[in-house]
């Protein structure tokens, strides 16, 4: 007959941890690994072992569910992708790791990765896909701006003001980035697949008119042209 424990932490004093066994009954957390996507070679299966039981297929213990999917991680701040030392999924399963105040360390009551499993999720947490995105302009404010890292299919948002005082920022930016869209003055690029640069200008118009004497010229009224740009007229 299988025996089944759930752990409750008691929330009164006095602190206790109460262990109650169960005979013939449902598990406490039910495994759906295939509700996890998107984890691969060893780290997946530090994943499926140690992992999903509580935090994925609809489980939230502790109000942490997002190991579903590798996006969830990154989007809630659970992974750093290319950056395990810095990824709070390694600090929570490490000896000695500074884990942010209140937070023990995983999976809860053991046992605990060993060293060879958190290798595994680093290195794999390490190795994901991160562009270099490299921002510049012209007349213009931008932040980020310089060489900034995108995980792969995620995207920029960048902020851009023109400079100059009348000048406005042109709706298109250079660069081979994917196009993205505008929303009052940030911009979001779309999915970063490569490495890539974005360039923003700011422009300005200026009035030019054409004054003849003895001729005729098209065309004859005042033109509206973006600084730097050149007006044509036949004379």
């Amino acid at each position: 007959m299988k025996t089944t424990y759930c752990f409750t932490e008691i929330v009164r004093p006095p602190f206790a941890i109460v262990l109650l066994a169960f005979f013939s009954a449902p598990a406490c957390y039910i495994n759906e690994p295939k509700a996890v996507q998107g984890f691969s070679g060893e780290a997946a299966e530090v994943i499926f072992d140690t992992c999903v039981n509580c935090h994925a297929g609809g489980n939230e213990e502790g109000n942490f569910g997002y190991v579903d999917k590798p996006e969830q991680m990154i989007e809630n701040g659970i992974i750093s992708p290319g950056d395990s030392a810095n990824s709070l999924i390694i600090k929570r399963v490490s000896e000695g790791s500074p884990r942010p105040e209140g937070m023990l360390r995983m999976p809860y009551g053991g046992p605990y990765l060993t060293p060879t499993q958190i290798n595994n999720l680093a290195a794999w947490i390490d190795s994901m896909g991160l562009y270099t995105v490299t921002v510049s302009g012209e007349n213009v404010a931008i932040d980020p701006t310089g060489e900034q890292k995108v995980a792969e299919n995620k995207t920029l948002t960048v902020t851009v003001t023109a400079n100059t005082e009348g000048f406005s920022v042109r709706d298109t930016p250079g660069g081979d980035c994917p196009l993205g869209t505008w929303k009052g003055s940030t911009y979001t690029t779309g999915a970063i697949v490569a490495n890539c640069s974005l360039t923003f200008e700011a422009y300005g118009i200026a009035k030019v008119t054409p004054v003849v004497v003895g001729a005729t010229v098209t065309p004859s009224s005042v033109q509206d042209i973006e600084t730097g740009k050149t007006a044509s007229f036949v004379v």
